[in-house]
């Protein structure tokens, strides 16, 4: 058996822009923590998550299949094991399209962008082929005292219009209690368009409070619900720490600075963390849930424009490059507001010091 770090997510399921100035660069990898600052000041709301650009953070979180094959990963156009292999309890790593000319998106579960990958070792309570799987005890293990994030590869064409490095996107996390009698209702967590001056559909809140968005459960997203994310964000004010995000076709105020997302597969665009699902990582026995199930769609959506062949997908949605990447890590825990709407739930402890994290042995 080998002794491995893995790192964990922060779903996102991911996509979004900060509002501070970019720091000197500092190469990581996804198997330590990282250091993410004040969300009020520094992230994008989207429904549950609260989304952090990695190059205004000034970090680099490289992304080769030698850089990730000891994380959990949940997408990647990589071949080869350890990499597309994950840890006992749960789900392998889903293939994601690689190139143009194929599937312009991918959902999970979807034989056509990607059938599910199950499991290399032995099948878990839950597991579904529709979702990516992992039971809450094998994330524990991965993320030790951390909290968990999720990091994505923004891997869309440099060439043409500047919405060819855009991408929507969409994820849902499930809180599932597997009991056979009187389970406990399954808690949902969603990546979505969450529309807040000057940004309209597609868009999400600077700053926003992810308590104020409640899940309405298990559905799959319209157009109008899938986050827009962009390959450069664009900061008016100085351009420095602090400045506010604006549009960058200058709809919202003069465009001061831009800042390049749109990072490839050799480096992570995007870190994502769920306040609120990290509230119920951090209760003992998980809150009675003992399980969860990530439910991802980017590009454009299938059935309903013609994804197939990419007609009639809006400007900047549809995968036109391939080999995106989703994987999972940990950041020092993220001090956020407790809110009310789980304050019995123990948010307090995220703003707890944590010491140094668990390492875990793959099986």
């Amino acid at each position: 058996m080998n002794i491995r770090a893995k790192c964990i997510m922060a779903t996102g399921m991911v996509a979004g822009f900060l509002l501070v100035g970019q720091a000197s660069a500092a190469a990581l990898s996804c198997t330590g923590p990282i250091t993410l600052p004040p969300p009020a000041t520094t992230t994008i709301q989207y429904g549950d998550a609260l989304s952090y650009s990695l190059n205004l953070l000034g970090y680099d979180v490289r992304s080769q299949p030698g850089d990730i094959n000891d994380c959990v990963v949940i997408l990647t156009g990589a071949s080869g094991n350890p990499v597309n292999q994950n840890f006992t309890g749960m789900d392998d790593a889903y293939h994601a399209p690689s190139g143009s000319g194929g599937p312009v998106y991918f959902k999970t579960g979807d034989p056509t962008s990607s059938p599910d990958p199950g499991s290399s070792f032995p099948a878990f309570l839950g597991q579904t082929a529709t979702t990516w799987d992992a039971t809450l005890a094998s994330l524990r293990a991965f993320t030790g005292i951390n909290d968990l994030i999720v990091y994505f590869n923004l891997n869309q064409e440099n060439s043409g219009g500047a919405t060819n490095q855009n991408l929507f996107i969409w994820a849902q996390i499930e809180l599932v209690d597997t009991a056979a009698v009187n389970p406990l209702v399954s808690k949902f967590f969603d990546f979505v368009s969450t529309p807040c001056a000057p940004f309209g559909t597609n868009g999400g809140c600077p700053g926003g409070d992810p308590t104020s968005y409640n899940s309405p459960g298990a559905y799959s997203p319209s157009l109008n619900q899938m986050v827009q994310a962009d390959g450069k964000v664009c900061l008016g004010g100085t351009g420095a720490i602090g400045s506010p995000i604006v549009p960058c076709d200058g709809s919202g105020g003069a465009v001061a600075r831009v800042i390049n997302n749109n990072l490839g597969a050799d480096q992570a665009a995007f870190a994502v963390f769920f306040p609120e699902l990290q509230a119920y990582l951090n209760m003992a026995n998980f809150g009675g849930y003992d399980m969860l199930r990530v439910s991802i769609q980017y590009g454009c959506l299938p059935g309903t424009v013609g994804a197939a062949v990419g007609q009639a997908c809006p400007a900047g949605s549809i995968q036109n490059n391939g080999y995106e990447q989703m994987f999972l890590g940990t950041a020092l825990p993220v001090r956020v507001p407790e809110p009310s709407t789980i304050a019995l739930f123990g948010l307090g402890l995220l703003v707890m010091t944590w010491g140094v994290r668990r390492r875990s042995v793959r099986s």
